[in-house]
């Protein structure tokens, strides 16, 4: 199996659970995002399951929260 494959598998798995847990959308993507399976968070398979989650997210329409507060270029102008 890929990892791809099983990123996905962990994703569709914890999803199935948390929806039928009644969790909100934000809670699912805060379960997906702890469900990491491969170790530490770096190199190729943390690259993959960041494409992964990419993907995923997208297709079941889950919040994106990785833009951090204060680092876009509209806050950036304003703070100068």
């Amino acid at each position: 199996m890929s990892w791809r494959d099983s990123a996905l598998q962990v994703m569709f798995k914890v999803h199935a659970e948390q929806s039928q847990a009644g969790a909100k959308p934000q809670e699912i993507a805060d379960a997906i995002d702890k469900a990491y399976p491969f170790g530490e968070r770096k190199y190729h398979p943390y690259k993959v399951w960041l494409s992964a989650r990419k993907w995923f997210f997208c297709l079941k329409s889950l919040p994106n929260k990785r833009n951090k507060p204060g680092t876009d270029l509209f806050t950036q102008q304003e703070a100068t």
